[in-house]
């Protein structure tokens, strides 16, 4: 089931306008972000700083029934519209639907950690091979006789 929904301050009259699959999670959601500091709309945030939690309500605008994301976007889209100096900071709908987005982020995250892991094996490669650790181990001692073979001048300070 989806619906449409306002968050309204009846002191000001001002409506945020949003839409959701879930009502009461999300409800739930925008009173955590809002109590926390954290909401994405500081219009909204503003204001419930500023009034007494009281002063909100939270409704269902309009039950959809089960309908695409995009159907459900462009319904919140149209009542977004309607209203006369709305809360929310986007006119037009802030999630958006396309699956392909998804897709590349997934591969950013992927391509980010191979990075990092590389980058960590590389680090602690060169440590270990480093002639500056504090004390010398078997395998340091090694590389420092090797360098010496290959005529590198290494001086070492204890």
């Amino acid at each position: 089931m989806s619906y449409l929904y306002k968050i309204k301050n009846h002191k000001t009259n001002r409506v945020y306008v949003g839409s959701t699959y879930n009502f009461e999670g999300r409800r739930d959601s925008h009173i955590s972000q809002l109590k926390s500091k954290t909401h994405h709309s500081y219009k909204l945030q503003k204001d419930w700083c500023k009034y007494d939690e009281t002063d909100f309500s939270f409704y269902i605008v309009k039950q959809l029934g089960k309908i695409s994301k995009e159907d459900l976007l462009k319904a919140e889209e149209e009542l977004i519209s309607k209203q006369k100096n709305p809360y929310n900071v986007h006119l037009t709908p802030y999630s958006k639907p396309y699956k392909s987005s998804k897709k590349r982020q997934k591969e950013k995250v992927k391509k980010g950690w191979r990075k990092r892991s590389r980058n960590r094996k590389t680090q602690k490669q060169l440590y270990n091979q480093s002639p500056f650790l504090p004390t010398h181990t078997e395998k340091v001692q090694y590389h420092l006789e090797e360098l010496k073979k290959l005529g590198v001048k290494i001086k070492v300070v204890q």
